[in-house]
């Protein structure tokens, strides 16, 4: 009797992988401020969770030789292979040097605790229906076939077990549902015994014993996987569990002892110390960390850790600005930023001998773009799996020209031509190294108006010096869509347009802006960037110095940076600010 249907593969992971990861985040920093634990330190360990558990993840994927030659940019043989005990391993082990180096002595993962096994369960679905992550060969009743196209169907079907014409793989074992029921399982447990405990983090260790429990049990169902503690045995254990049987040993002993003191531990535990300065350089250290061994993470984790680190380190640095600054000194220099950020808005008045001050209200502008970068390639097979992953690096110039027609200050059309190059000159695909020149063109037509703004063009593409030009020229359109006021608060989607001057990161670009002075004047904006597959966060702005230049500097962060600047030259007449006939009469 079968329980279950066929399953069909929906590529769902890193949708669940990514709403794991916010979620694990929002939830531990929901748990300091409900402790009311010092903003700094405790900013600097949730930032911290996140980075030695993503990176524990790939812990023990590689081994000591291949870590040394990632570390210092040579290792080419990337494996995406995520181990989730490897993540708690390296955060149980990271945290308590953390907590000791900022003198930080409450417990960090009590009031988070039962959000651990939440976390697998989250997880789990994505796998699930992945189709990855699952068990052995079995006949139970409610074993699941995963039906074509997934992996293991194709491992199956090589390795000759499957018959010809069959469209399903043999029954496994649903290790990924075993998973999400015990995790239940385990919350349970967690909720009935919330008030056993005496000693601060003795509810975490607890927690820890039943999760590997759970992980050891599950290693006599789960298909290890090449190359893994998983596939190495013992005494008729494999290695993990071995490491398993140690840590619950050694985690039950701590439990016991601290238990049996648990009253004293309560009574001598200190208040937790805010350490702002000291919680810097822990940022620094991380980043730092995570930019050495960028190699090693997809996109995604990529896309969150990185706002994650310069969100704290910015929190950070704010609190110590707070502290060694007294309320005259951060209101003179407020004072200071808003006359700075006023003044760069300002129009300039033409001199009555200037040609430029006549009454026509359409102008040209010249410019030149440019950028440097790297973008991350991906190469599938014919079944869409993904087989590599290859850093590309780029450098984009090019030059512009354009009409503007302004009728009324909430009303600017725009006629432009670019013209630019993408210069790709090195990967770190050694079978199929390249250095292409790509040339384009791009003609568009732009309106922004009052609350709406809209823009189309076409993106011309030739590979220059292609041994078949017919076969690598190319074109795509461009469009741009805004709503809200620009000098407001408004949402951006550009595509093809950013591609000028940031490259491959340029093919989609969209977010949220604000004004920083009038219509035309300044704006900024954040948001999200995209290459062919390189997600990534952008920051970017576009200033208005003094009537006649414009400035559009553009950071990318993907797995790689990328950094642009646009540079436009209004010349003839510019009239950013037209008047009406009445008012230029009576001047």
């Amino acid at each position: 009797m079968q329980l279950f249907f066929v399953v069909q593969p929906v590529n769902l992971f890193w949708l669940t992988y990514s709403v794991t990861l916010i979620l694990g985040v929002f939830f531990l920093a929901f748990s300091g401020f409900r402790q009311k634990y010092p903003l700094g330190s405790w900013v600097a360990i949730t930032a911290s969770v996140m980075v030695l558990f993503v990176i524990g993840l790939k812990f023990f994927v590689y081994t000591p030789a291949e870590w040394a030659s990632i570390f210092m940019g040579t290792h080419h043989d990337i494996r995406y292979i995520k181990y989730v005990p490897g993540g708690i391993l390296l955060v149980a082990l990271g945290i308590p040097l953390l907590k000791r180096f900022l003198g930080f002595r409450a417990s960090v993962f009590d009031g988070f605790v039962l959000f651990l096994p939440m976390l697998g369960v989250f997880q789990r679905v994505g796998c699930f229906m992945n189709g990855c992550c699952y068990g052995t060969h079995t006949e139970l009743p409610w074993a699941v076939k995963y039906g074509w196209p997934s992996s293991l169907f194709y491992e199956q079907y090589n390795q000759g077990v499957l018959p010809f014409g069959q469209m399903h793989s043999l029954g496994v074992h649903p290790t990924q549902l075993y998973t999400i029921i015990l995790s239940l399982g385990i919350i349970g447990i967690l909720w009935c015994t919330r008030k056993w405990f005496k000693a601060p983090g003795s509810r975490t260790l607890f927690a820890l014993i039943l999760m590997g429990s759970m992980r050891f049990f599950l290693e006599f169902f789960r298909e290890p996987r090449p190359g893994t503690w998983s596939n190495m045995h013992w005494l008729s254990l494999s290695l993990l569990q071995w490491v398993i049987i140690f840590l619950a040993i050694l985690f039950a002993f701590v439990l016991w002892r601290r238990e049996r003191l648990g009253l004293k531990i309560e009574t001598a535990a200190q208040a937790p110390q805010d350490q702002p300065l000291r919680s810097i350089g822990v940022m620094l250290l991380f980043i730092f960390l995570v930019w050495q061994v960028r190699e090693i993470f997809d996109g995604i984790e990529l896309m969150i850790i990185y706002p994650v680190l310069f969100t704290s380190l910015v929190v950070l640095a704010a609190k110590v600005f707070h502290e060694i600054t007294t309320p005259v000194s951060r209101m003179v220099l407020a004072s200071m930023m808003v006359v700075v950020f006023i003044s760069m808005g300002q129009t300039m008045v033409e001199a009555g001998q200037d040609s430029l001050a006549s009454p026509n209200r359409g102008w040209f502008s010249l410019g030149t773009e440019g950028g440097i970068g790297a973008y991350e390639s991906v190469t599938r097979d014919c079944n869409g799996n993904i087989t590599g992953r290859y850093k590309n690096d780029f450098n984009v110039w090019g030059v512009s020209a354009a009409y503007h027609y302004m009728p009324r200050p909430d009303m600017h059309l725009q006629a432009g031509l670019k013209h630019f190059y993408l210069n790709r000159y090195r990967t770190t695909d050694q079978l199929y190294p390249y250095d292409i020149d790509y040339m384009h063109f791009l003609p568009y037509l732009r309106y922004d108006g009052g609350k709406f703004g809209a823009g189309v063009g076409l993106n011309f593409e030739f590979e220059r010096m292609a041994a078949e030009p017919s076969e690598a020229n190319s074109f795509r359109p461009s469009l741009y869509l805004r709503a809200g006021r620009r000098d407001n608060f408004f949402f951006e989607f550009d595509l093809g347009h950013p591609r000028s001057n940031a490259g491959e990161m340029g093919y989609l670009q969209t977010g949220i802006g604000l004004g920083i002075t009038g219509m035309n004047h300044g704006v900024a904006r954040i948001g999200f960037a995209s290459g062919r597959s390189s997600p990534g966060l952008y920051l970017g702005a576009d200033l208005l110095l003094g009537n006649r230049l414009n400035l559009n500097p553009t950071f990318t962060m993907s797995k790689y940076p990328t950094f642009s600047m646009g540079l436009q030259w209004h010349i003839g007449q510019n009239r950013w600010n037209p008047v009406n006939p009445e008012e230029r009469s009576q001047k």
